[in-house]
């Protein structure tokens, strides 16, 4: 996940003045760099990675639970031991109705539930597969596809808001294809022996999660090969991954009106409504896929639709599902693709889960706690010094010429500062929990408040 750098700085000082329990020591020292991390056996102009990390590597062996381990990685560990505290805390709380204590403790209790999640099997997802089964014409199909988008899935494409990349002031709407369920169109359409062993492990993996969910192997069987054909079409179309790093490429703002003669089996007008959208522009950023897609919706047989779209749900849902899909996920995403060997604790689990999908209130709960008045003051004073520290550096700069040094010199009084209250009140409205950018665990037709019984990945 992400963060920007003013979080960093934020998690950090807060750790440094937290008073709850100190966490287990990191790679981070008091000075912010372990030297003795540094192999000064290499020679820095030889190989300067083993020069600057390499007795850390050699004393932090890879540990099974993880595909790879490195310095952020351990910052997470120790701020997720800390967000573990939190939470259970938070669960065990008789905490008032609507508050963020009440909402995140609910949510990792219940991820917590493995006995509640057992008892439920697919029934979080049951109505949803029903739905997809009785499609009876490509309008219902369209429906389904806003319905799964409302949770989540994205089979086809995503509707979403970014930045306007030529106006960096506004957000824009966006159509960008749909999700796939191998992490590039390589592993589709290369000849190499490694990426046709993982479509083989693939369609073996589709067909034993859809046989787990209710399908009769035999058909699990053939609906894998169909998600496979599909998905293959459409990567296909996709843009290979060095010409989708050019913003240009995936920069194609038009009309809706003429998203409709780009791609008419979608009435654009009704889908984008349905999802809340009311833009009469929106950025296509994928133009010749969009195309793809209206081919195939157009000529593909519903049936090949339904087992896409049955997987798709499926593979989403399959982290609060139960034990024997949670296995299977993690086998094929966990082991084959990524080379974990072992799965990490469900506590490990739900606290990724409770920050991906409650990140904002759960936020709130961690500054109540950790951000004291002291970290603040250690943040304001390391702002002070950074613009100290500009104040000087800018005029020596001879990049710079009089005019930009002035202006420069002049927007450092107003450097914000976007830390958090050093208190905030668990009653205080919470803005809306930002979208994830891994899979969680969170079942979108099941809540916490049924009995803590629902689980996330």
């Amino acid at each position: 996940m992400i963060r920007n750098l003013a979080i960093a700085l934020v998690a950090l000082a807060a750790l440094a003045c937290s008073t709850a329990p100190k966490p287990k020591p990191a790679f981070l020292g008091p000075h912010g760099f372990d030297l003795t991390a540094m192999d000064r056996t290499a020679q820095p102009c030889d190989d300067f990675y083993r020069f600057a990390v390499g007795h850390w590597r050699e004393t932090h062996p890879l540990q099974p639970q993880y595909a790879r381990f490195g310095r952020f990685e351990e910052v997470s560990e120790r701020n997720r031991e800390v967000l573990r505290a939190i939470l259970d805390e938070d669960a065990k709380a008789n905490a008032a109705a609507g508050t963020a204590e009440q909402k995140v403790g609910d949510f990792y209790a219940a991820c917590m539930n493995e006995q509640a999640v057992e008892a439920q099997g697919i029934t979080p997802i049951a109505g949803e597969l029903d739905r997809i089964n009785a499609l009876n014409d490509k309008q219902a199909l369209l429906t389904e596809l806003v319905s799964l988008q409302e949770r989540g899935v994205a089979p086809l494409f995503r509707v979403g808001g970014q930045n306007d990349f030529k106006n960096s002031k506004m957000i824009i709407a966006t159509l960008g294809t749909g999700s796939f369920g191998l992490p590039d169109r390589d592993y589709y359409l290369s000849d190499d022996n490694r990426f046709k062993t993982i479509r083989q492990q693939y369609v073996e993996h589709v067909a034993r999660m859809l046989a787990l969910v209710g399908e009769e192997p035999s058909k699990a069987q053939s609906d894998a090969k169909r998600v496979l054909d599909v998905e293959t079409k459409l990567s296909k179309a996709t843009l290979p991954r060095v010409e989708a790093r050019n913003p240009e490429n995936t920069y194609h703002v038009m009309p809706v009106t003429q998203l409709a003669s780009l791609a008419p089996a979608v009435d654009w007008t009704v889908y984008l409504r349905d999802l809340g959208v009311n833009q009469s522009t929106l950025n296509v950023s994928q133009p010749e896929y969009i195309k793809t897609v209206n081919q195939l919706i157009s000529e593909m047989p519903l049936d090949d639709w339904k087992a896409l779209l049955r997987w798709h749900l499926v593979d989403a849902a399959a982290p609060a599902l139960t034990k024997a899909i949670v296995d299977e996920d993690f086998n094929f995403g966990g082991r084959i693709l990524s080379g974990q060997k072992e799965q990490q604790e469900r506590w490990k689990r739900c606290v990724r889960a409770s920050d991906a999908s409650l990140g904002q209130l759960l936020g709130q709960e961690y500054v109540k706690r950790n951000f004291t008045p002291e970290a603040k003051a250690k943040m304001n004073q390391l702002i002070d010094n950074l613009v100290q520290a500009l104040r000087e550096d800018i005029p020596t700069l001879s990049w710079m010429g009089p005019e930009t040094k002035k202006a420069a010199l002049g927007k450092l009084p107003s450097t914000p500062r976007t830390s958090p209250p050093a208190t905030t009140s668990p009653s205080r409205p919470a803005s809306s929990s930002r979208p994830s950018t891994t899979r969680t665990l969170t079942t979108p037709t099941t809540t916490a408040a049924s009995a803590r019984s629902s689980a996330t990945r």
